[in-house]
């Protein structure tokens, strides 16, 4: 069974974005809370985590990306952005699942296939400084990625993170990521691509499902 024996729920919350929501009580889960907030919770474990970027989105990013070295104890790890809250146990079947074929597995972007669209969708909504996704999207005509290879949707991710393969890749994606362009979801398929990640990207809506529910950011900053 890749959930057993120890499995985490985890994410992260740097400056006040985000308040942590609680989650159904998963029998043999851990819930673990990288943060630079005096946060309080009588489920998850309140893990202290000094900021490395001013940017509080880029600052999550760390234990995100890197999970192998923020959870060494764990072979099997669920990140969720914390403005995400399970329904219920379902989720746990559906990643159970996708983990006997894949070390990792996330939802497919619901909106776009290509990571230039998303892009242009970033750089026209700002959600990023427009310098930075250019750069990112030259890098990547540079490197020859070709469009429509897919999108992912990165704020729900199971992984069997001391996988080798995962290991490669998820060391890769934060060199590139600190270098590019702060929305992970502009660098994750081309890394992958580059790196030959095994990856699984289900074919579910993030933002309408029945394993999830949604918030707003505390802070859009």
């Amino acid at each position: 069974n890749p959930l057993s024996p120890i499995l985490t729920l985890y994410t992260a919350i740097f400056s006040p974005y985000d308040t942590l929501r609680p989650q159904p009580d998963f029998p043999g889960v851990d819930y673990l809370c990288f943060t630079d907030q005096p946060l309080q919770s009588d489920q998850y474990q309140i893990i202290s985590c000094p900021p490395l970027h001013q940017d509080p989105v880029r600052a999550s990013r760390l234990p995100k990306l890197l999970p192998h070295l923020f959870l060494p104890h764990y072979p099997t790890s669920i990140w969720h952005d914390a403005n995400m809250q399970s329904t219920g146990p379902a989720i746990l079947s559906l990643f159970r699942e996708a983990l006997r074929q894949s070390p990792f597995v996330l939802f497919r972007h619901p909106y776009h296939d290509c990571i230039y669209e998303e892009a242009g969708w970033c750089t026209r909504h700002h959600k990023d400084d427009p310098v930075i996704i250019q750069k990112t999207v030259d890098t990547l005509r540079t490197q020859n990625y070709p469009p429509h290879q897919g999108l992912a949707a990165c704020g729900l991710i199971a992984r069997q993170h001391h996988h080798a393969a995962v290991i490669q890749f998820s060391n890769a994606w934060w060199h590139f990521y600190q270098q590019h362009s702060r929305r992970d979801q502009l660098s994750f398929n081309y890394i992958a691509w580059q790196q030959q990640l095994p990856f699984r990207a289900l074919p579910i809506n993030i933002y309408d499902n029945p394993y999830l529910s949604i918030a707003p950011h505390k802070n859009r900053g």
